[in-house]
């Protein structure tokens, strides 16, 4: 978990990320009003899966209703740094932090304070002003201020260019694609907002239409392996509100070599975040909007 991109247009940066989970994991969008501001969030559930994921029940992207937004990767904490120790993860951290962030360096702050109870990896966050990446490493976090101008990339590994101490996690991932795009920084011309969606949307739905479907090193983004992959996916536009969601695989289509064929809406919704007026479910976990999820899209 999972494939993380920022880039800048016109208006200010805009997130996307694609949700990389085993494909019998679920994922929805909920909506609430228990903190200060507003927020529109994703979060994994263990819907049909045997086993829980360490991260079950946890936000890991969200926008508040002040443009301060995030999305977030796994990556397993070094040896040196969990010194042993398992974490006990605040599930509700991530969710506490974005309803109280005035802004992006507020939200920085408070998963800093708050790193040694979050799950580790690389926490992308932004808002109308800039981009912060913030690694939290067993016990310890860092941060990256992002130039602007600037886009980026990262996957499951550390952000700062090291690679985690479990090889086997890398390799599991099954994506030569996803691990080419690690800790990538580039200046690119500012583009409008619309143009930059429609490049995210390209980039994490890219695949090569010569792999082996026969073999498990599917050289794909939003679908790869036979057993984990691409469950949901999310474009996220500070400057508009708006968290644009796709259930499944953004290209639409299965590789064919999946032992469960997830379902996909194969487009983005947008989710309006100042059409959120009170906490509750907008979609459910295979897909389905929710009554709620109807009046909280963009017109």
């Amino acid at each position: 978990m999972c494939t993380l991109l920022a880039a800048q247009s016109t208006a200010g940066p805009v997130l996307g990320s694609n949700s990389d989970n085993p494909y019998l994991v679920g994922s929805r969008v909920l909506a609430s009003t228990d903190g200060a501001y507003p927020f529109i969030g994703t979060e994994v559930t263990t819907y049909r899966a045997a086993e829980a994921v360490p991260w079950n029940s946890v936000m890991t992207r969200g926008l508040n209703a002040l443009g301060v937004a995030f999305t977030y990767s796994y990556v397993p904490a070094s040896k040196s740094a969990s010194n042993g120790y398992r974490k006990l993860v605040d599930r509700r951290g991530t969710r506490d932090a974005l309803g109280q962030a005035a802004s992006a360096e507020e939200f920085v702050s408070l998963l800093q304070q708050r790193a040694s109870t979050l799950n580790d990896g690389n926490y992308l966050i932004a808002d109308g002003k800039g981009v912060v990446v913030v690694t939290v490493n067993g016990q310890r976090s860092t941060r990256r201020t992002v130039a602007p101008g600037q886009n980026i990339a990262c996957t499951n590994s550390w952000f700062a260019g090291q690679e985690p101490d479990d090889d086997a996690w890398v390799g599991e991932s099954f994506s030569k694609e996803r691990l080419g795009q690690a800790a990538v920084v580039q200046s690119t011309p500012l583009l409008e907002v619309q143009d930059v969606r429609q490049a995210l949307h390209s980039a994490l739905a890219q695949n090569d239409d010569q792999e082996d479907a026969n073999s498990q090193e599917a050289r794909t983004v939003d679908a790869h392996g036979k057993d984990s992959g691409t469950i949901s996916s999310e474009i996220i536009v500070p400057a508009e509100g708006t968290l644009w969601w796709c259930y499944g695989w953004p290209s639409g289509t299965s590789r064919g070599y999946e032992s469960f064929i997830r379902d996909s809406w194969g487009e983005y919704l947008p989710f309006q975040v100042s059409k959120v007026d009170h906490t509750g479910l907008l979609t459910t976990d295979d897909g389905t909007i929710t009554l709620y999820g109807t009046k909280v899209l963009a017109a």
